[in-house]
């Protein structure tokens, strides 16, 4: 690390220029107390997101949203195109009604989760896939389709 004369780191010095003039004095601005509560709060955040996400995908196909913009997550393990090309595809789900797998469900929900967690931009691949597939629907051998109309109340 970079120090200057008075040894005061360089990270430091442009900590305390974006820190307001009343917070600069030396004590903490969280004590041990709070950061471990805020470190508790975000791994049970995490872990109830895992969870809510894992019970809908597994029992319905879908979360609350999915359902609400008519989408649902299917079991895929290869994808097909027509010879004609166009927007008809042909999945070869692994079960016969295209239910999402118990280990699946848990593949995707905790590596959608640990990839928002640390910032890592997973659904970026969506964009670069032909399929639009992302890249925790990759590993989970997992797609979200959209249902027709009719589909849709059912």
């Amino acid at each position: 690390m970079l120090t200057s004369s008075t040894d005061i780191l360089a990270p430091d010095i442009l900590f305390q220029l974006f820190l307001p003039e009343d917070l600069r004095d030396d004590s903490d601005l969280l004590d041990d107390e709070q950061l471990q509560l805020m470190l508790f709060s975000a791994f049970l955040y995490r872990f109830v997101s895992c969870a809510y996400e894992y019970y809908f995908i597994k029992t319905f196909g879908f979360t609350i949203g999915k359902k609400l913009l008519g989408l649902k997550v299917l079991q895929c393990r290869v994808i097909i195109d027509n010879q004609g090309g166009g927007r008809n595809r042909v999945l070869l789900a692994t079960s016969p009604d295209g239910r999402v797998s118990n280990h699946s469900a848990w593949v995707r929900s905790a590596f959608k989760n640990v990839s928002i967690a640390f910032l890592i931009p997973s659904s970026v691949t969506a964009i670069f896939n032909i399929h639009k597939r992302t890249s925790y629907d990759m590993v989970s051998n997992t797609i979200v389709v959209r249902l027709n109309a009719r589909a849709r109340y059912r």
